[in-house]
Parts: C-alpha cells; sequence; structure tokens
C-alpha cells in the first residue's frame, strides 16, 4: 500500500478546481503571504454570515448556529492536527499570539534569565522576545551564517547555558526556507532545562504537522497561509500553565486556551476553518480509498504527503533554472528536495532591482510575486541585501502548476539573459 502511495500523483486540476481565484487569468506565486481559499471555505463563511452570526448561545436559533459553527471549526482544526482542542489559541494572528505568549512568560521569568532567538526569524518570533530585555531579561542571538543563511546546531549548545529559559526559532525561514530540525533542537533545548517556541508560518503550508511527536512547546501557525481565514493559532503543549500568567481576565485563570486569548475567538472567521479541512477530506476522497475509516489526521497526513511531492516537482523546476541563469544569487539550498527546504524560493539578481523584477514579471506575464524583505529584515540584512529593496520571492502551493513554473522561467530568462 505504502509503494501505491508513494506513486501517486497529485491531480492539481482537480485541486485547482476548488479555489476560483486561480480562474482570474493570472498566476499565483505569493502564497507565503497569503494563500487562496477553497470554495468549501467561502461556503462555510456565507452560512456562517447568513444563519448565524450571534453570540454562540445555544438556547436561540441564530446563536445556536453561531456556537456550532465555532464548535465545528475549533474541533474540525484540532482533530486535522491531531491534537486537544484547548491547546489551540486561535487568535488573530502569530505575530500577535507570540506577543501575548511573551508578555505571559516574561510574568514567570526573572532577572538574569536567557532566552535565545534567531536572526533567521520573522520578526514576530524576535521582536517581542528582545523586548523582554527591559524587564531584565537577557537576550542571546544565534546567528546565521552571513554567506549561506542558515542556522548551526553547534553554535546554539555554544549558547544555551543554565540560566536559558526559552529558545525561539523558525521551523523554516520564509525566505531561505531550509528545514531546521526542530524534533532534535527540541531535545537539545529540552536537555538544558528550556522551553522551546517554534514560527512554524513558513512550514505549515507545504509539510504535515506532527507537534506531539516533535515535542514542541509552543508552535505558531497562520491559516492563512495554508488555505484558511486569516487567523493565527498557537499550539501549546500540555502542563504549561505554571509558565505563564493568564493574559485574559481574571475569572479566566486556569483555562486554556482563554489565558493567551485576550479579547476571545473571531467567531466567523475560526467557525470557516471547517472549510479547510471540508477541502482536505475532498482531496483525500478523490485520490484514496474514501470507504476506508481514517482519522482527520491521518487524512490531512497523507494529503499534506501528496502536496509535497508535488511542490518538490515546482521546486526544483525552478530552482534549476535559477542556478542556470547569469548574476542570480539564489538564497537557501539549492535544491527542490522537501527534506531540505520548503517551495518558497528566494533570489536576488546583480544589476536589478528586486522590485523591477516584481514589476516586470506582473506586467509581462501576469505572474503575482513579491519582493521585500518580508519582515525577515535581520536576515535580509545579515545576507548582505538592501533592506529597503529586499528580495524577490517565488512562493508556490499545490496548486501552482508545472507550466506555470516553466512561464515564470521563461520570463525571468528574458529579463536576465
Amino acid at each position: 500500500m505504502s509503494d501505491q502511495i508513494s506513486r501517486l500523483e497529485l491531480d492539481v486540476e482537480f485541486c485547482r478546481g476548488h479555489f476560483p481565484n486561480l480562474s482570474n487569468g493570472w498566476v499565483y506565486m505569493e502564497n507565503a503571504g497569503g494563500s487562496y481559499v477553497p470554495q468549501s471555505l467561502i461556503d462555510r463563511t456565507v452560512d456562517y454570515l447568513s444563519k448565524g452570526r450571534t453570540q454562540p448561545y445555544d438556547h436561540y436559533e441564530s446563536g445556536a448556529v453561531s456556537k456550532a459553527g465555532v464548535d465545528t471549526g475549533e474541533e474540525s482544526l484540532a482533530a486535522m492536527l491531531g491534537v486537544k482542542r484547548e491547546q489551540l489559541v486561535i487568535g488573530a494572528n502569530t505575530t500577535v499570539n507570540f506577543f501575548v505568549l511573551a508578555q505571559g512568560l516574561r510574568g514567570k521569568m526573572a532577572e538574569g534569565n536567557e532566552i535565545i532567538v534567531t536572526n533567521q526569524d520573522h520578526e514576530a518570533n524576535i521582536g517581542c522576545w528582545r523586548r523582554l530585555s527591559e524587564s531584565g531579561i537577557v537576550l542571546r542571538e544565534w546567528q546565521v551564517n552571513a554567506d549561506t543563511g542558515l542556522l548551526s546546531v553547534d553554535d546554539l549548545k555554544r549558547l544555551i547555558s543554565p540560566r536559558t529559559k526559552l529558545v525561539c526559532l523558525t521551523h523554516a525561514s520564509n525566505i531561505v526556507a531550509a528545514i531546521n530540525d526542530i524534533k532534535s533542537i527540541a531535545k537539545i533545548v529540552h536537555d538544558a532545562g528550556a522551553l522551546v517556541c517554534v514560527d512554524g508560518v513558513a512550514y505549515c503550508p507545504h509539510a504535515k504537522l506532527e507537534l506531539v511527536d516533535w515535542g514542541v512547546d509552543f508552535y505558531g501557525i497562520s491559516l492563512y497561509k495554508m488555505l484558511g481565514p486569516h487567523l493565527g493559532v498557537l499550539y501549546c503543549k500540555e502542563g504549561l500553565t505554571d509558565y505563564f500568567t493568564n493574559q485574559n481576565h481574571f475569572f479566566l485563570e486556569g483555562r486554556m486556551p482563554a489565558m493567551l486569548n485576550p479579547g476571545g475567538r473571531l467567531y466567523c472567521s475560526v467557525a470557516c476553518i471547517a472549510g479547510v479541512t471540508d477541502y482536505i477530506k475532498s482531496v483525500y476522497d478523490k485520490h484514496f480509498d474514501a470507504g476506508t475509516e481514517v482519522s482527520p489526521h491521518e487524512q490531512y497526513c497523507k494529503v499534506f504527503d501528496l502536496f509535497g511531492r508535488h511542490e518538490e516537482a515546482l521546486a526544483t523546476k525552478l530552482i534549476d533554472c535559477l542556478k542556470s541563469l547569469p548574476k542570480v544569487r539564489l538564497l537557501g539550498p539549492a535544491t527542490g528536495s522537501r527534506t531540505v527546504r520548503k517551495a518558497t524560493i528566494a533570489f536576488v539578481i546583480d544589476g536589478m532591482k528586486s522590485k523591477d523584477v516584481m514589476k516586470a514579471m506582473s506586467a509581462k506575464s501576469k505572474i503575482s510575486i513579491a519582493a521585500s524583505h518580508f519582515y525577515s529584515y535581520r536576515l535580509v540584512e545579515s545576507l548582505g541585501i538592501d533592506t529597503a529593496d529586499g528580495v524577490v520571492r517565488v512562493a508556490m502551493l499545490h496548486y501552482n502548476t508545472l507550466a506555470e513554473v516553466q512561464l515564470l522561467c521563461d520570463t525571468l530568462q528574458s529579463l536576465v539573459c
């Protein structure tokens, strides 16, 4: 059976048929900034707004509809990820979630305690921790190699001390896209008596998450970059409430996820999360035995394995093209292998402004990409790249095609050669 699965190819056209925006005549490759959403999510949203929309009380009709929608959204996400509902803080975005977490952890830290941050991360997983230095917390920076943009675990081992209380890092950078071995890093951190906080925003759209197996304490996800509504999700390992103070109303002390979600949930957005899992099930039923009873997490894992293998082919084709072009500096590993990097590919072209490349792709071939530092300001700066102009970034998902990559390559060649 596993051999059959490994030979199975993703039906890309079937997948594309679920995304109305893909019919607009443009090639969309700015998925790291936010993916398109499937029709199932749109349907869930319309249904919630037209029938519910009120406080989720179950003693009147619209309230009952609202409650059912919110419950279904939260439960479907937890089941897909293979965790418990109360382990997921569903907030406005990952920047906010990490900021709230930082304030919570600050309340249980002492002056002189140390936090390790990287300069590879999105600022969401750096700035909120650096601010704690105002409270006497000592910040240590785990720096990338200035040529490659990659982190060395040996450098981490040298930074960790008995004073270390938290290590913060990205699973995969939104620029160099290299995968950090989170499971082994979490073990190193835990062996030192510290906690680990991982930004998984640039990783989660491309591969299955095994949060429990990895042993992470906190893990950030952006649903709007993995086919969902504009929400951030913070996974929290069970049994950690003694490590942070309540950030919500006093009467919610001890209740998770409320302790880390001041202001509560955005009901409509939470309700339509189920549209993502509806889509995952549709893809599963198309490619696997729909009559076989498997858990939502297993469905998700199999589907994202299909997505990952297709994206690996896309990334390989683009990287091979970039390596063949003069004046192009590819950032991150020079391979499309999904065990090494994800299908978010950034580069700069000698003698050309990144923003000019972005505009030319749009004007010449109706290809949507972007140029920026993408909030990884410290990383771009460390790589010796102008932060005002940034890098060109091509961010692909499973609904992109090899033909689209070829068009991108042809357009790039016309610009460079």
